[in-house]
């Protein structure tokens, strides 16, 4: 009997051990990554991109990604994106005191930003019309190219540009519009892909400061983080902060809490240098040394002249001077520099890093 009982409790282990391995190979089939970042860093962003370059329909060539329905649903947003953006530099005018082109200009744009808060906005091709003479009115203009003094969306500019559609007859945005339009994130929300057998889940959080506290339940279930830091915030201001923080002091004070974090020292951690696109726009016209007097003395310590690439450089280097067990060979740390707004770059950048995703799973579930 003895050697009966050895020989079912021996089938009972390899049972047990057959399926802890099931269990593992379905937790490693799952690649969850948690996307974080500081507001206005381009996280959801890069969410709504992943819907789009995701979408079997993405590959055919065709657009995807929305549905008609969805995409009724974002036009009275993306009206309430250019009606806020006219209250932001409306304030500007005045706190600034700079004076309109025309008159005319200053009513019209009182007018339009009353309406913010309005319910199911619509924007008529009358409206368009005067919001583009608010816009190229010499004033705004100057507020305009004064923006790192106040809170303004960067999808201004985009929706500025595209008035005559969004103020057409029947408009219905299409997926840059859906990508640029600003809403904000709250809470916490999971979306999930299918690829080629594998299941990605990416948790996207609210970046804001009052949102944060909610992270910490997120932390112990994911194999894998991409953080999203705004290179144009150099010169930028926190919304929340009353003592005119600096948007990119708050993100590194923000990564070297992720990243040195108990639990993410076994885990895959990948940098975007979100906004690549607006700090090489801004760069010239910005002083980078005025916020970042330490760059200066770097080049002088590196033998590197004042350069848009040098200080991209650096900025990567203020990052990885973040982490304190730089040795960790359990904790991967790669950066890339991208703009979340560009659909096809996005694509290009998710695939070089689908596979590292993949493989950070497979560890976590001990099955690599």
């Amino acid at each position: 009997m003895g050697c009966a009982a050895e020989k079912e409790s021996g089938t009972q282990d390899r049972k047990i051990e057959e399926n802890l391995k099931a269990d593992k190979q379905k937790s490693g089939n799952v690649v969850k990554t948690l996307i974080l970042g500081t507001g206005e860093s381009g996280k959801s962003t890069f969410v709504k991109q992943l819907r789009i370059i995701l979408d079997p329909a993405y590959e055919k060539g065709k657009s995807g990604g929305y549905s008609s329905e969805e995409r009724s649903r974002y036009a009275p947003v993306i009206v309430q994106n250019v009606y806020q953006a006219l209250a932001n530099l409306q304030d500007a005018m005045d706190a600034l005191r700079i004076k309109y082109e025309r008159t005319e200009n200053s009513k019209n744009i009182q007018d339009y930003a009353h309406q913010v808060s309005s319910d199911n906005l619509r924007m008529s091709p009358e409206d368009a019309t005067k919001i583009k003479k608010i816009w190229n009115d010499k004033g705004i203009q100057n507020a305009y190219n004064k923006r790192s003094e106040f809170q303004l969306a960067d999808c201004c500019k985009y929706f500025m540009e595209s008035l005559d559609r969004i103020g057409s007859h029947g408009y219905t945005p299409n997926n840059d519009d859906i990508v640029h339009c600003r809403m904000k994130t709250t809470g916490i929300l999971e979306y999930r892909y299918n690829v080629k057998g594998t299941e990605f889940m990416f948790i996207d959080v609210g970046g804001q400061r009052a949102e944060r506290r909610k992270w910490i339940h997120s932390f112990e279930i994911v194999t894998s983080v991409i953080f999203l830091a705004s290179l144009s915030d150099y010169d930028l201001k926190l919304a929340e902060s009353k003592t005119d923080e600096n948007r990119m002091r708050e993100s590194l004070k923000l990564f070297e809490y992720i990243a040195n974090h108990n639990a993410f020292q076994s885990t895959l951690i990948i940098v975007f240098l979100n906004k690549r696109d607006l700090f090489e726009e801004k760069f010239s016209a910005s002083d980078f040394d005025k916020h970042f007097p330490e760059f200066k003395e770097w080049r002088k310590e590196e033998g590197q002249s004042k350069s848009m690439e040098s200080c991209l450089q650096f900025i990567e280097k203020l990052y990885t001077k973040k982490l304190k067990n730089k040795d960790n060979p359990d904790q991967k740390v790669i950066f890339h520099k991208t703009v979340a707004t560009n659909t096809s770059a996005i694509c290009d950048v998710f695939n070089n890093i689908k596979q590292e995703l993949i493989a950070s799973s497979l560890r976590k579930a001990g099955l690599l």
